[in-house]
């Protein structure tokens, strides 16, 4: 579960990923980021070697969902991680925990399930789309790794060689 393909490094700037293109959008700084609900990505880090897990299963075709290669130029062998500043990270940390525990812990509780079964239910069973419960699950066998709220994206090749093509926190 060892992310390969991790390239470290500060992006002259960071645009979304998809159409409109860079052309088209304004260029994020590193540091400018939101606290939109649900714009953001998880992952998991040894605080010892900071090595990153990342247990969310990503689309085999980055660019689905209107997303244009011919735009983005995105080199998808080299991936951007990028962690919050503490007061985005606890913002998007306080939402999420509120809906697992609406949508998850109380409605299951109802039925006398707890929510350490459900994650031992689900290990080895990753969802697209849902990187923090993937996160918790993965960390109930691994309690030494922190959960990390952040950017995810892609580093650009050609003209936009130096800019990273954020698929989620931007």
């Amino acid at each position: 579960m060892n992310i390969s393909g991790i390239v470290k490094g500060e992006p002259k700037g960071m645009f979304r990923i998809g159409y409109p293109g860079p052309k088209h959008q304004n260029i994020k700084k590193l540091g400018d980021w939101t606290t939109s609900k649900g714009n953001y990505h998880t992952w998991l880090e040894d605080p010892e070697t900071s090595k990153i897990y990342d247990p969310t299963p990503m689309n085999s075709n980055p660019f689905d969902n209107h997303m244009d290669y011919h735009v983005s130029k995105i080199d998808k062998s080299k991936k951007f991680y990028k962690e919050f500043p503490p007061n985005i990270s606890s913002y998007h940390e306080k939402h999420i925990k509120d809906r697992i525990l609406n949508e998850v812990i109380i409605p299951n509780s109802k039925l006398g399930r707890t929510f350490s079964h459900i994650l031992d239910e689900n290990y080895d069973k990753y969802q697209k789309r849902a990187c923090y419960f993937n996160c918790l699950v993965f960390k109930s066998k691994n309690p030494h790794l922190k959960i990390v709220f952040g950017a995810m994206g892609y580093w650009c090749m050609d003209e936009y060689k130096g800019y990273v093509c954020l698929r989620w926190g931007c």
